[in-house]
């Protein structure tokens, strides 16, 4: 395994009335694109200002190639950011600003010309080159951001929410521009984001925090379909948990009694028989023609349509509200209708435990 690019260990930031940042670890690896996720105020741009050298942190340490950053100025660190806002010099036109940084280096005046101009280049400018600031739109003040933090060629970009700012056709294209860059470079890219899709997208690993703590960390696709706690489960949006307490265990089945009846799932490792738990079934697991083998049913109370897929909102007869995401045609085929009975199944391999 290759040795971590980046550590953070057992970093906290505390301020007089809450603790922002609780004794997070994370090891970052050399070429990573690794995001940062949670609820507003979780602690990820504070994490992300601290490997900046923006804040310091009120215990801990972090390590670049084995060597503490602590005392290590934000000008030094080489881990440029590119901000949610873009922080463009108003004062100064496309070319001045991408060649700010290497001005700051010390870089010849007609090196850093050259090197600026093969980003204005790379980066589709090149005829908004001598143009002001406020005359770009919002995807070109974007590009020139990337820009001025590339033209220094760093080990580490940082991203704190980038494209946020931005329509959803712009943020599209410029998930699959990031994505494109960090191939080419072989950057390792620190992103955070409030957005599942741009996690999901272009990440090799998330980190997912809530109040200061890290609650998992894997891959898009392990978090997706192996959340490690109820959080989590929530946090991601396209999972349904029905609580209940463990009614069996078996191999590595178990059977869980909910006030819905009683179902079978994937066991967790250190479950036992009558504890607390929860059912996790995930949107797009679940069957609307009752072919599964476990089965509820419900009323249709509202859908969202999106694209080419479809979540129904179906309530079911304890109250609870259960997300079904399926493909439009699949739903349009079954010519269902607001307030129609519905029995929905699913199998006990795609379902699985979570502890409360």
């Amino acid at each position: 395994m290759n040795a971590a690019l980046l550590s953070l260990k057992n970093i906290s930031m505390e301020y007089s009335n809450f603790i922002a940042v609780d004794d997070l670890n994370l090891d970052i690896k050399k070429g990573e694109f690794i995001s940062l996720m949670g609820p507003s105020g979780c602690g990820k741009s504070t994490t992300l200002r601290m490997m900046a050298g923006l804040d310091n942190p009120t215990s801990g340490a972090l390590y670049l190639d084995g060597e503490s950053q602590l005392e290590v100025p934000t000008e030094k660190r080489g881990m440029p950011m590119v901000w949610q806002n873009f922080a463009l010099f108003p004062f100064l036109n496309v070319q001045k600003n991408i060649e700010f940084p290497l001005k700051m280096q010390g870089v010849p005046s007609e090196a850093r010309s050259k090197k600026a101009a093969e980003w204005i280049e790379r980066m589709g400018l090149t005829e908004f080159a001598k143009r002001n600031i406020s005359q770009l739109s919002g995807g070109q003040r974007q590009r020139v951001a990337l820009a001025r933090a590339l033209v220094t060629e760093p080990r580490i970009l940082l991203l704190d929410e980038p494209l946020s700012a931005l329509d959803s056709h712009l943020r599209i294209k410029m998930q699959t521009e990031l994505v494109r860059l960090h191939k080419e470079l072989g950057i390792t890219f620190i992103y955070v984001t409030h957005s599942q899709s741009e996690a999901f997208t272009m990440s090799d690993r998330v980190v997912i925090m809530n109040q200061g703590k890290v609650q998992q960390i894997g891959t898009p696709k392990q978090i997706y379909r192996a959340p490690n706690n109820a959080f989590v489960a929530e946090f991601i949006g396209m999972n349904n948990l029905i609580p209940g307490a463990v009614l069996r265990l078996e191999d590595k089945t178990a059977e869980i009694r909910t006030d819905l009846g009683i179902f079978k799932a994937r066991s967790f490792v250190g479950a036992q028989k009558d504890t607390p738990s929860k059912l996790v079934i995930a949107a797009d697991c679940i069957h609307l023609d009752g072919s599964g083998e476990q089965k509820i049913s419900g009323k249709i109370s509202g859908e969202e349509f999106v694209g080419s897929v479809i979540t129904l909102f179906i309530e079911l007869k304890n109250g609870q509200e259960f997300k079904v995401q399926k493909q439009q045609h699949e739903v349009e085929s079954l010519n269902l209708k607001y307030g129609a009975d519905l029995t929905l199944s699913w199998n006990a391999e795609n379902a699985f435990l979570l502890a409360s």
